[in-house]
């Protein structure tokens, strides 16, 4: 019998390796962080990499109804998976036809019912649902009970920081007493029912009997609050949520006004007087005349050194800012010879590209009034004014307006020349909003240029035109609008 020959081969055998050292997989983790394919490479590739890979990816979870069966499986499959969820996202999606589709949130109830209950209390730290917006809002009775039951029970969590709601109606009051420690809550576009909600649990009759009521005693105390007001909306439902939410430690505050009178919102604010920090506006109001009986008052915010104004431009696009006049106005009159504790203002103006705007021009004596006032002795603390002008029209139509610069900081400097003289004013055009500029967003707007824009021969046949009018014959001493 012949022995067999063994033979030599360039491949060695397979030698299992060492485990690989947790302060490497923590130091690739923490480099590829945002590189999502490169992490679910090396969770394929080594099992080493598989927990802590999923810390990273299921960290922030964005869902639409159609995704939330899988999603619910894996936390089925896997209890521990739902420790991973720092932060979830929930939105009903839109479509072409249909605006909002709830029907998928019917569809998908029993998945979202299995990864609500699933989350865990010591982990979550956001929780954002958004139905709808202000024209499409879902009502919160067409939820079955058991998914209303569940967004109860996330409402408790001990750990949840931060809650945004977005687009319901008929949302009951007291939903806001499961609140626990919440910091941070945002409800736009949210209609709140009151019933239930008694005479004597209203803050605005009955100020002295303040904490009477079970929900008052055990209220979550907010630093953040941001709210939409709308005209439908009424004090009493803003009053309903002050008795659920405690809001004297609330340090910013966002307020959407729109159609509807802004002195409204100071329901809002009542609770907030010594301690508001920052407070920001979106006025998307457009008439405004000065009401029998003031409520908003900014000289009774004690704290209050920051505050913006976002607005943008119609017919009667001054509203806006003749109610910040009349404001700072009553605001530097009310003071008693103190310093207002006001140190920035911003102003946040879109001109939503008209061309033939003339807003500048009509809000002029405006721009006026809130020059002189802040540069009065009660605003001396004040030492920033930004203005942006969020899509400004062309600098062709800035010209033909009347401008002889197409500039718009210049033209800002002109309107409120002492602030520029006092070297506090910065002025912009910007294609931002104001959260991505506070964000500290790259700006990419380029403002053109009519050279650029224009042949040499047109602006000479604009500046002709000019001329021709001024030797017609015309001699009004009228002075012209020229910044």
């Amino acid at each position: 019998m012949q022995r067999a020959r063994l033979t030599w081969s360039p491949t060695p055998t397979m030698i299992l390796s060492m485990p690989i050292p947790h302060d490497i997989i923590d130091y690739i983790i923490q480099n590829f962080a945002l590189d999502i394919a490169t992490l679910k490479a090396c969770s394929l590739a080594s099992r080493a990499f598989v927990t802590p890979t999923r810390k990273v990816l299921f960290a922030v979870v964005s869902l639409i109804p159609a995704r939330c069966a899988k999603l619910s499986a894996l936390l089925l499959a896997n209890r521990h998976l739902s420790d991973c969820i720092r932060e979830i996202y929930i939105v009903v999606p839109q479509s072409t036809r249909q605006p909002f589709q709830p029907d998928s949130v019917r569809r998908h109830t029993k998945a979202l019912e299995i990864i609500l209950n699933s989350l865990s209390p010591s982990h979550l730290r956001l929780l954002s649902m958004m139905f709808g917006d202000k024209t499409h809002r879902y009502s919160w009775g067409k939820l079955s009970a058991a998914l209303r039951t569940a967004i109860e029970r996330v409402f408790q969590l001990p750990s949840l920081e931060t809650l945004n709601f977005i687009g319901v109606e008929k949302l009951p009051y007291g939903l806001f007493g499961h609140l626990s420690q919440t910091k941070s809550v945002i409800l736009l576009s949210v209609g709140i029912d009151t019933t239930g909600f008694e005479t004597k649990d209203n803050p605005a009759h009955h100020q002295a009997s303040w904490g009477a009521t079970p929900y008052q005693r055990r209220r979550c105390s907010l630093e953040k609050l941001e709210v939409s007001y709308h005209f439908e909306d009424e004090p009493l439902r803003l009053a309903a949520l002050r008795c659920t939410l405690d809001l004297s430690h609330l340090h910013s505050m966002t307020v959407l006004v729109e159609k509807t009178n802004p002195d409204d919102a100071w329901w809002i604010l009542q609770d907030s007087l010594q301690s508001l920090d920052t407070f920001t506006m979106y006025c998307y109001f457009y008439t405004y005349s000065v009401p029998e009986q003031e409520h908003f008052n900014l000289a009774a915010f004690a704290k209050l050194r920051i505050m913006r104004i976002v607005t943008d431009t119609t017919e009667e696009g001054d509203a806006p800012l003749r109610w910040l006049s009349h404001v700072l106005t009553r605001l530097a009159s009310s003071t008693n010879d103190k310093a207002v504790p006001l140190e920035e203002l911003t102003l946040h103006i879109d001109m939503m590209e008209e061309p033939d705007s003339d807003i500048w021009t009509t809000t002029s004596l405006v721009w006026a009034d809130i020059d002189k006032v802040l540069t009065s002795p009660p605003f001396a603390k004040l030492h920033k004014v930004s203005v942006y002008i969020c899509n400004p029209p062309s600098a062709s139509s800035l010209l033909r307006c009347g401008f002889h610069s197409w500039h718009v900081e210049d033209i800002i400097k002109y309107l409120a020349p002492s602030l520029h003289a006092k070297k506090i004013l910065e002025a912009r055009p910007t294609c931002l909003n104001l959260e991505d500029i506070l964000k500290g967003a790259e700006e990419t707007f380029v403002q053109d240029d009519p050279d650029d824009s224009d042949s040499e021969d047109q602006w000479d046949d604009y500046y002709d035109s000019e001329d021709d009018d001024d030797d017609s014959g015309d001699d009004s001493d009228e002075d012209e609008y020229v910044p």
